[in-house]
């Protein structure tokens, strides 16, 4: 309401709304300010985009983050390694938000025998089948590898762009694969992953910090 009222076209006014939206976690209201912004005939800048990617991550949607980028791109709007950051997060948000997922599958596949114990109706045991069923977790589990291969094509879409990682972005890389480790399926090739992050953090002379051992040791302890 106080951005309409000032009616400005000084971008750096929609980047402070925008960051106020990305801190809500509010990707809707990002997206009404985006259109404020073409309204008031200011071009977004670099700013403006990745702080509505970031608002993205925090909403949990990816997809929306990475069509953002997009635009971003065909804006011939440049990236920064913040904006990188801001799409390695959504990733990692996304493979935690799967993980959990696929745990509640499983835990309800395991529970889902009880219904055909005596006196339960042949609805509930015909729900208990489909709940049994080992597709969601297999799909789930598949998306999780999905988005864990995403993390690192990113990776190497920033060599390609000449932008080097920087903490940020690799601290969400090994958060990514120590989320992914609770997948069994992907576990040994996600926690090794997650150490080869961490050596490369440690090359390139970058700090580990309590977040990025903390990762690391979730993702022992999800691997098992």
């Amino acid at each position: 309401e106080f951005v309409a009222f000032v009616d400005t076209r000084d971008v750096r006014v929609y980047n402070m709304l925008l960051s106020a939206c990305a801190k809500a976690g509010d990707a809707r209201a990002g997206f009404a300010a985006f259109v404020m912004m073409y309204d008031a005939g200011v071009a977004p800048d670099c700013r403006a985009y990745t702080t509505l990617i970031s608002a993205c991550a925090k909403a949990g949607d990816a997809e929306k983050a990475f069509e953002t980028f997009r635009r971003m791109e065909m804006d011939d709007v440049e990236p920064s390694v913040v904006t990188y950051g801001a799409l390695m997060d959504a990733l990692s948000r996304r493979v935690l938000e799967l993980t959990n997922k696929r745990r509640g599958a499983l835990t309800g596949s395991r529970d889902a025998p009880a219904a055909s114990l005596p006196g339960a109706s042949s609805a509930d045991a015909s729900s208990a089948s489909s709940a049994a069923e080992p597709s969601a977790p297999a799909a789930l589990a598949e998306e999780i590898a999905r988005t864990l291969r995403r993390c690192f094509a990113l990776r190497e879409e920033m060599d390609d762009a000449g932008i080097a990682p920087d903490e940020c972005v690799l601290n969400s890389m090994v958060s990514a694969c120590g989320r992914a480790a609770a997948c069994e399926s992907v576990a040994k090739d996600a926690l090794r992953r997650a150490f080869a992050v961490y050596d490369e953090m440690e090359s390139s002379r970058l700090t580990c910090d309590a977040y990025t051992y903390a990762s690391l040791i979730a993702g022992c302890v999800n691997a098992g």
